[in-house]
């Protein structure tokens, strides 16, 4: 007794998956292991008998969706409420669905419905792999594996969330624009580990930590971009970096360092300090609108950002492709 959802893709089923832990989104079948995208279902009473579920229920009709065999299914909580015709609107991240518009649907006496929607990935453009920064160029046709996948061809797919793929090429454009001591900040990067819609998490060379702290130590300088040492990190950077390192069997980090970099957006790099001496970090790499460190401005900006619903980086392009990283954004 539910309404059952099903996506279509050029006139194909387009499965969807459930994650791990329930009401944290839905994955798209085909993208094993990637982050869960953030779903939305309304419902809106379209006739006498909807109406009359919702009295009911006392005004108030709760639901939830959960994922069968492919489709999603949205079922009322307690189940066998929902009746009648109503007004669905479908909102999964990175999906254009049923043309973003609300969709006539009908449940029976039993409860039961069916509805197909259209759907159709959020474009991003890669450019040919030839035309990227050779720095950039190095990573993506590195020993890193994305969903399984080398990054090149990962970023070619168009079922992988736009939102990821256009992270992953902001943060390296940015870190190929970035100086520390002589040297771009992205020649330390060793391995892609693993890639959210906001943030990028990898394995650095020892060296980019040395970089970074020396550069937080020297005194401000109009010609040198300012590196600060963050005077507090984030839960969310600590439980991603100690997840990451028990998926890796590695020992839990000993400490965390986070440095923010000048500049709007502003570059954070959170470190995994393990126990030992080690030949590498684990880092954890974001971009921020606004930095806490830098001025009044970027502190309000900042606060704010901690409520909302995360940095969509496919809406960043613009602004960045003004400053420093410009050069070396490699889509459209």
């Amino acid at each position: 007794m539910a309404l059952s959802v099903r996506l279509e893709w050029n006139g194909a089923p387009l499965p969807l998956a459930a994650p791990a832990t329930a009401g944290l989104g839905v994955r798209l079948a085909g993208e094993p292991g990637a982050p869960p995208r953030r779903t939305t279902v309304e419902l809106r009473p379209r006739d006498a008998r909807a109406e009359l579920s919702l009295r009911l229920a006392g005004g108030v009709l709760p639901f939830e969706a959960s994922v069968q065999a492919g489709d999603l299914l949205v079922e009322s909580v307690p189940p066998g409420r929902l009746r009648g015709a109503f007004w669905l609107r479908l909102r999964i991240d990175d999906l254009l669905l049923g043309g973003g518009r609300w969709r006539g649907v009908e449940l029976d006496g039993q409860g039961q419905g069916r509805v197909t929607l259209a759907a159709r990935p959020r474009p991003l453009a890669v450019a040919p792999l030839a035309s990227f920064d050779p720095a950039i160029r190095a990573v993506l046709t590195g020993v890193s594996r994305l969903d399984g996948l080398a990054p090149d061809p990962w970023l070619r797919e168009p079922l992988r969330q736009a939102k990821r793929r256009a992270c992953l090429l902001n943060l390296l454009a940015v870190l190929r624009a970035t100086d520390l001591l002589g040297r771009p900040a992205i020649g330390t990067l060793e391995e892609l580990l693993r890639v959210a819609a906001d943030h990028l998490q990898a394995r650095a060379a020892a060296e980019l930590y040395w970089l970074v702290s020396e550069a937080a130590r020297l005194p401000d300088s109009p010609a040198r971009q300012r590196v600060f040492d963050d005077f507090g990190i984030h839960a969310s950077h600590k439980r991603a970096l100690e997840q990451l390192s028990r998926d890796l069997g590695l020992p839990a980090p000993a400490s965390f360092e986070s440095f923010r970099f000048e500049g709007r957006p502003s570059l954070q790099i959170v470190f995994a300090i393990p126990a030992g001496v080690a030949a590498s970090h684990l880092v954890d790499v974001d971009l921020d609108l606004g930095n806490p460190r830098q001025d009044l401005l970027g502190l309000v900006v900042h606060f704010g950002e901690l409520f909302d619903e995360g940095l969509d980086h496919l809406a960043l392009r613009p602004r960045l492709a003004k400053g420093p990283a410009g050069p070396f954004l490699g889509y459209a």
